[in-house]
């Protein structure tokens, strides 16, 4: 494979998706709606935790708990009773996560942001530790915190994966990807973390992609499925590994890749050339 020639077809796409016109189908949009980056990083990290199924679906409910925090979402939620936050949270169920998950979410991100800068409770965990360790940590923390406020449900265990048991983890690395990058779309604001030692957010769209493109043979879209498929895009982009991830993510919500050979599609396709075209 010719890895220039491959990273020239990449920037084709990074140009074309890698702008904020795209940010409405994607979940990075909520930050974007605010310039202090204790704001960005409180809505990036609850909108990250609430990122799977159907967007029209989630978002509703992104909307609710952010018209909730209002303008200024770190200052009201560090200012907030328990009764303030029991209100916030009624209403906001989705899918595996309770109303009673949501409150417990938003009472211990009041009681971090009451002894400390998010900036500065993320980069503590982050520093000087390999990314892995960093988010074992992560869940660590926020399972401990959470244990004693209530008893883990489901929702909060499915809300903070284990990475050793094998888990993608996309939410915790879109979460890392958007605040430690710095582009258009991301916002680099969390500094004790290097570009270089991201992982790709794997969802099905970056997984079927990178079958395509021959990243990865693995057919489970596990850890070991994005880190192949990272340290593919690791030859191509040494520094910043991650960077094609929101063009690719995108190509396949455009339908610009439906994973499969489409002639209509396909025959037109900048990757073409470097794509199976056998489909999945």
């Amino acid at each position: 494979m010719n890895i220039r020639r491959l990273r020239d077809r990449l920037e084709v796409l990074y140009r074309k998706y890698n702008n904020r016109t795209f940010i409405s189908n994607d979940p990075v949009e909520f930050p974007h709606r605010y310039k202090n980056p204790e704001d960005i990083l409180l809505t990036g990290f609850i909108a990250a935790l609430y990122s799977y199924g159907k967007v029209n679906l989630f978002k509703v409910v992104l909307e609710r708990i952010f018209a909730n925090l209002k303008g200024e979402p770190a200052y009201v939620l560090r200012n907030s009773t328990d009764s303030d936050i029991r209100e916030f949270s009624k209403g906001n169920y989705y899918r595996f996560y309770k109303e009673s998950d949501t409150e417990v979410l938003l009472r211990v991100l009041r009681d971090i942001l009451r002894r400390k800068r998010l900036q500065e409770f993320f980069e503590n965990i982050f520093a000087d530790k390999d990314i892995i360790t960093a988010l074992i940590e992560m869940r660590k923390t926020f399972i401990s915190k959470i244990s004693k406020e209530a008893k883990l449900s489901e929702g909060i265990k499915f809300m903070f994966p284990d990475p050793t048991s094998g888990s993608a983890s996309k939410r915790q690395f879109m979460f890392l990807r958007w605040m430690v990058r710095k582009d258009e779309i991301d916002f680099g604001i969390i500094r004790k973390l290097s570009p270089s030692e991201l992982i790709i957010p794997l969802d099905t769209h970056t997984a079927n992609i990178g079958r395509l493109l021959k990243m990865t043979e693995r057919r489970s879209n596990d850890l070991k499925c994005a880190m192949e498929i990272t340290a593919f895009l690791r030859e191509i982009e040494p520094i910043d590994p991650v960077k094609y991830d929101f063009a690719l993510a995108h190509t396949g919500i455009s339908g610009g890749c439906r994973h499969i050979y489409t002639e209509a599609i396909c025959k037109d396709c900048i990757l073409s050339e470097f794509c199976n075209n056998r489909g999945l």
